[in-house]
């Protein structure tokens, strides 16, 4: 009878990771994917408490927290979400399963904030996208029982489905990104043609607020005497109070930008505004976090720049970060004539 309850229970366990893994293949957008993965892997294990972290791309922590089980009355305590330190971080650094009895024994835990619940029993798995480390999917039980080297195995097996599931995602959003992309392309060329330059400048940037999903975007031009900066188009947040502003060029963002031809992104919430500069108007409006500042190129110069952003919001809400990559030779690029 023993052996016939441990085949049931294997039976069971191999039965919740088939299901587990049907509820995130086939599915196309990356955010869901990434909150079912967590969804998932805690009803697979029982565990009260799922979160999944996306590696920074210099993996010095964490760019994104997508977490469940935590009351938003606890979230709200805490205040922040972890950037990736203590045994969260020790998984960065070696991206090898780990499993302990209690974490708050365990030398690399960096303890919990005021206001964080309790947690005992924890698992931490790698997710990978072929030979990257993706991110890392983390469960966590108050039960004294914590996890098995079989919990372990199954969330393991459902981080392997994850990285594939997350792979399909991306490419589709790769492909849709470029049709996008295309279509705003032309669209843009056909006001240019027939419109206003005040019509094409606005056109250009609704088409990068749809393609980046920012929450404002605006076209800042120098003035002729080259002494301030002037905001032609606003689209978006407070896009109304942005409009036909005028600000000192002299140590800005867009000034770098400017002069050097080549885009700046960071997070203002927490980045050094780049080469000492002490200004992004932009920020000054709109409580932005997320930016990018992007040359418009014209025949022989930079003509203006593009700034993008996103709203500052928690870390690990959708759409809050962007990774940068230098475009290759065949990527479009933003320009302006």
């Amino acid at each position: 009878m023993e052996g016939a309850q441990v085949e049931d229970e294997a039976a069971s366990r191999l039965r919740g990771l088939l299901r587990a893994q049907g509820t995130i293949i086939g599915v196309l957008d990356l955010q869901t994917v990434l909150l079912r993965v967590v969804e998932a892997a805690c009803e697979l294990v029982g565990a009260p408490y799922g979160a999944l972290g996306v590696v920074a791309p210099d993996a010095s922590g964490l760019e994104q927290f997508i977490h469940v089980g935590m009351d938003p009355d606890d979230v709200a305590r805490i205040g922040h979400l972890p950037e990736g330190k203590g045994l969260l971080g020790a998984l960065i650094e070696d991206p090898r399963p780990i499993r302990l009895e209690d974490l708050r024994d365990d030398p690399r835990s960096a303890g919990f904030p005021e206001g964080h619940p309790p947690m005992r029993g924890f698992i931490g798995v790698p997710i990978r996208v072929r030979e990257e480390v993706f991110g890392n999917l983390y469960l966590a039980t108050l039960d004294p029982r914590g996890f098995d080297a079989a919990d372990e195995e199954l969330v393991s097996s459902l981080a392997a489905t994850a990285g594939n599931a997350i792979q399909n995602a991306r490419l589709y959003d790769t492909a849709r990104r470029r049709q996008t992309w295309l279509q705003a392309s032309m669209d843009t060329t056909l006001q240019m043609l027939t419109g206003t330059p005040s019509d094409m400048l606005e056109m250009i940037g609704r088409s990068v607020r749809d393609l980046s999903d920012a929450d404002i975007v605006t076209v800042v031009q120098p003035t002729p005497d080259k002494h301030t900066l002037t905001v032609p188009a606003a689209v978006g947040v407070s896009s109304e109070e942005l409009m036909s502003s005028t600000y000192a060029i002299e140590n800005t963002v867009s000034e770098q930008v400017l002069t050097s031809g080549q885009p700046v992104v960071m997070d203002v919430t927490r980045d050094q505004l780049p080469g000492g500069r002490r200004a992004l108007y932009l920020s000054s409006v709109v409580p932005v976090g997320p930016v990018m500042v992007l040359p418009l190129v014209g025949a022989a110069t930079t003509r203006g720049v593009l700034v993008v952003g996103r709203c500052a919001g928690e870390r690990g809400s959708p759409r809050r970060t962007w990774r940068w990559r230098p475009p290759s030779p065949t990527t479009p690029r933003s320009r302006w004539s």
